[in-house]
């Protein structure tokens, strides 16, 4: 009798934790949608209609040359600060405001790492571009998206 019964515990043991869902042992509930209807989301995203266009682009060069420019005044290279200064066409040019994208350009002789960076001073487009993790006068291009 006492066999009987250390085979038994551990088998009741067993049915309880799968009838009462506790542990791995537990039956699987299918879910359904309506398991979820607190985490939908209460207002519907609105996305831009139509094509996004760009606003303003430009090439620049080491030394400052402009091309394949679109509402570009002027870019200048500060350097006190170590950063390329872009005025825009009726705008005042906030980084918040507008998606910009910037970019470096050339490989110069040697493979170093280069990057740009971007912000806004006084309603212009500032751009720094780095190579090994120090500020230079290099050229890049940027789109700023509207």
């Amino acid at each position: 009798m006492k066999h009987i019964a250390k085979k038994a515990v551990p088998l009741v043991l067993i049915f309880c934790l799968m009838v009462f869902g506790v542990g791995p042992l537990a039956f699987a509930q299918e879910e359904t949608d309506s398991d979820y209807e607190d985490y939908a989301p209460q207002t519907e995203q609105v996305f831009p209609r139509g094509p996004v266009s760009y606003f303003a682009k430009a090439n620049v060069s080491d030394n400052g040359v402009i091309s394949a420019a679109t509402n570009v005044l002027s870019v200048q290279w500060n350097s006190t600060y170590s950063f390329w200064v872009i005025g825009l066409r009726n705008a005042y040019y906030y980084y918040l405001d507008y998606v910009t994208v910037v970019s470096t350009v050339g490989a110069g002789t040697t493979a170093k790492f280069r990057s740009a960076t971007y912000d806004s001073v006084s309603g212009q487009l500032i751009v720094a571009t780095w190579e090994e993790g120090y500020k230079v006068k290099k050229g890049f291009s940027f789109v700023v998206l509207k």
